[in-house]
């Protein structure tokens, strides 16, 4: 069990470290990358979450579906956090994929409020399914 706690500590240092830097990044007009930096904030808390349940998943795709399975089928989350984080994940990977596809300020400025409130959510689901707080 301490491993897997120190685990998803871990997770979620970098969600909240990547959070600083999407911050950054938008403050430097940064846009795209901004919008990476949210995705991988409510990815790495989407792990740490998915821990909690031993659900240990490398592939995004995965993990997207499997928050949405446990924690929004589970009751713990709005599907409305399963919806963010598939259109992050969308979004990350047109901003680092296609260079047709650029974001604007207001699509950073959505990602990094989705990502606040996706880590948010994310220390609230784990303290519920741990039974204490993150």
């Amino acid at each position: 069990m301490e491993e897997k706690s120190e685990l998803i500590s871990v997770w979620l240092a970098l969600a909240e470290e990547k959070l600083e830097v999407a911050r950054e990044l938008l403050g430097l007009s940064r846009f795209d990358d901004a919008v990476s930096k949210a995705y991988y904030v409510m990815f790495y808390s989407a792990k740490a979450a998915l821990l909690a349940v031993d659900v240990d998943l490398r592939r995004h795709s995965a993990v997207v579906s499997q928050f949405g399975q446990h924690f929004v089928k589970g009751g713990y989350a709005d599907r409305r956090y399963s919806r963010i984080l598939a259109r992050a994940m969308q979004a990350r990977e047109a901003s680092d994929y296609d260079p047709r596809t650029r974001a604007s300020r207001q699509d950073a400025q959505q990602a990094v409020a989705d990502a606040e409130a996706f880590l948010e959510k994310a220390r609230e689901v784990l303290g519920n399914v741990l039974g204490e707080d993150t």
